[in-house]
């Protein structure tokens, strides 16, 4: 503001000269004008001195009041002029004062986004420095590729630009060494990504999410490619090795059985649904352990566990590796057969896998051997749909359990009405059972006098529709079911009732015999529970017989003597029901303290043409005398029959010679006839 009063002060000082020449200038030629035309008047108008006198007077006022004259005018003027300018200058001064103000706003407005400016240029500094930071700091690893052209625009390949540290640390390359060079010059093993799919990302500038396994470092890698200008493509990714391996795991168990390792029930539907499009014939072949449950129950379920990983181990090692074979839970397994051959040749591979199962399993150094039942079913004979196929394999595998003599039975559709009842019974068993539907009849045991020593409990279904219904029609579906656990536990306590009943009507005492089925037999609280009934029914002990079968006794031999032991301290008598047809060793036959051997009745058939059953016999009598066992045969029919067993001095006797098995009214009128004689 000063450089600009200081200007006017200076403009004004050259106004005010130009002024005071122009009006000297003025008043100079005024002066001299007057002097010369004065002079001349005077000089032609005066006649005396006088008068010249009196003119100059005249002429001396006269130029005085000229000049005051001039000079006001010349003064007014020039003054008029001076504000005039000085209204211009003031206009001008305040013009420039406001151009002032607005050159200072627009300065500091200039500041103002100068200092802005530099605010973002560090901001922007900061940020590619955060950002580089970033980039080199990030797990994730980096790579910018400049886009390779050809002077037509054609795409070429990739070249490295730049890489972080994380690149580095994830791939095993150092930055420097790659910078520069091709891509496929690096990473030769994924030439596949690179002619398609981030050509496709180079040239359309659409991202791509992939997914892959570098062989060299054995992990897996996940990452996106995209293009952030048009000449360059970046791609971002990360080892996501044990994500994959967690999600490869989890699907694992997820079609895996945790115990075999084999395919489970979801993968094998799965695989056969695929199977049965792509294949002409196939087979399907279910296999069921037999008595694989007294396995757990003996031994303990780690050790079943073993014998399922062993019989595992064996179905692979028979069935081509075109076929697969999968755990569907418990003692099932499943086989499926890719296109089989012939008919002879599933036979010949149902009986080759029976044989594998049933070779020698060592525990402890003690040998078991375990049998099973093999149901198949084909496509497209059969069925074309896999819950179908599976069921009837299932089927066919019932019916040779029901069956028992084959060890494999392939599905016919009679099988459908056979595994219908067989349900029919389980659900009607179940039922029986909470509505005790079941009676007692019981079969004397005689001398060869005839007199009753003791009977056998024999228990029958009292359908309330059906009428009764025999045993052999429930109880193997009761066995298999474990519905017999709920029966047998029913069955000895309707016996030993019966024997205090009896006690109570003053009858003499006779042994009362009860069968005790595997799976009773070999339950962990199986002492116990018997402990329980007799002293809860009141009976002597010493009355008690509990039969079981020579077959249950050898599952587990060293079992078998600690349970018998304990039901010995007990009191109760033990017999070896249907001696002969098992496989009993002889060194366990005479550690096994049982009273009685009780010889099967396919032996005591006819004796005069059944040699060898007469002779097997003769062995069984003398191996339990010498063992100082009684020695019991039932299935005795026959007059022969009994002759021939009093020859051998067999001391008790059963059959349908002497009674048939009676209702508990019936079998006590005849102990009281018994008692008469």
């Amino acid at each position: 503001m000063s450089n600009l009063n200081d200007t006017f002060t200076n403009t004004d000082s050259i106004s005010q000269q130009k002024i005071g020449i122009k009006i000297c200038s003025i008043y100079a030629s005024v002066g001299g004008l007057w002097i010369v035309f004065s002079e001349q008047l005077t000089f032609y108008l005066a006649r005396n001195v006088d008068e010249i006198v009196l003119m100059n007077t005249y002429k001396g006022w006269g130029f005085i009041l000229l000049t005051t004259l001039l000079l006001y005018m010349l003064i007014q003027l020039f003054l008029r002029k001076i504000v005039k300018v000085n209204e211009r200058l003031n206009l001008s001064n305040q013009s420039l004062e406001a151009s002032y103000e607005e050159l200072a706003a627009s300065e500091e407005e200039l500041r103002a986004q100068y200092s802005l400016l530099e605010q973002q240029n560090d901001a922007l500094y900061t940020s590619e420095q955060n950002l580089r930071g970033l980039f080199n700091d990030i797990l994730t690893g980096i790579i910018i590729y400049e886009i390779i052209r050809d002077d037509k625009e054609n795409f070429l390949g990739f070249r490295f630009l730049d890489v972080n540290p994380a690149f580095e640390k994830l791939t095993g390359f150092k930055g420097k060494d790659v910078l520069g060079k091709n891509a496929l010059e690096v990473f030769a093993q994924t030439e596949e990504l690179w002619h398609d799919p981030f050509k496709i990302v180079a040239d359309t500038g659409n991202p791509y999410s992939f997914t892959f396994f570098d062989h060299e470092t054995e992990k897996y890698f996940e990452g996106t490619a995209y293009r952030p200008v048009p000449d360059k493509v970046a791609i971002h990714f990360f080892d996501c090795t044990v994500r994959v391996m967690s999600q490869q795991k989890i699907e694992h168990m997820a079609y895996h059985d945790s115990l075999t390792q084999l395919p489970n029930r979801y993968f094998f539907q799965k695989y056969l649904r695929q199977a049965l499009t792509v294949n002409e014939r196939l087979a399907v072949m279910l296999l069921d352990l037999d008595d694989f449950k007294l396995i757990n129950d003996t031994l303990g379920h780690a050790v079943g566990d073993e014998l399922l990983q062993e019989i595992s181990r064996r179905l692979l090692s028979i069935l081509p590796t075109k076929d697969i074979v999968s755990r569907l839970g418990g003692d099932e397994f499943i086989v499926l057969i890719t296109n089989p051959q012939s008919l002879e040749k599933l036979d010949d591979l149902a009986r080759k896998l029976s044989r594998a199962i049933y070779e020698p399993w060592y525990h402890n150094e003690v040998a078991y051997q375990v049998s099973c039942k093999i149901g198949i079913a084909q496509f497209p004979t059969d069925s074309s749909a896999v819950d179908t196929l599976i069921k009837q394999a299932d089927m066919a595998m019932y019916q040779a359990k029901e069956q028992g003599n084959e060890t494999h039975l392939f599905y016919q559709s009679a099988m459908e009405v056979k595994v219908a009842e067989r349900m029919e019974i389980e659900r009607e068993l179940q039922l029986a059972i909470a509505r005790e539907e079941f009676v007692l009849h019981y079969q004397p045991q005689v001398d060869y006098t005839g007199k009753i020593l003791g009977v056998e409990a024999l228990v029958r279904w009292q359908h309330p529709t059906k009428g009764l219904i025999p045993p052999l029609k429930f109880i193997p579906i009761a066995e298999e079911s474990g519905l017999i656990l709920p029966m047998g536990e029913w069955i000895l306590k309707t016996a030993c009732r019966q024997v205090g009943e009896w006690k109570k009507a003053g009858l003499p005492p006779v042994t009362m015999s009860v069968n005790l089925s595997a799976r009773q037999f070999l339950q962990q609280d199986i002492l116990e529970k018997i402990s329980m009934i007799i002293n809860e029914s009141e009976v002597n002990s010493r009355q008690i017989v509990l039969e079981i079968t020579e077959t249950a006794a050898m599952k587990n031999a060293e079992k078998t003597v600690q349970i018998l032991q304990g039901l010995k301290s007990l009191g109760i008598r033990i017999s070896l029901d249907d001696f002969g047809t098992g496989y009993s060793s002889l060194l366990y036959l005479k550690r096994f303290p049982v009273d009685s051997i009780k010889i099967d009745r396919s032996f005591i058939v006819d004796f005069s043409t059944d040699l060898e059953g007469a002779s097997i016999t003769r062995t069984i009598v003398s191996l339990a005398k010498n063992l100082k066992c009684k020695v019991v045969a039932e299935g005795v029919e026959t007059i022969e029959q009994l002759n021939f067993l009093k020859k051998l001095e067999c001391e008790e006797m059963q059959g349908y010679l002497f009674s048939k098995p009676l209702p508990a009214q019936e079998i006590t009128a005849l102990l009281q006839d018994n008692k008469a004689k």
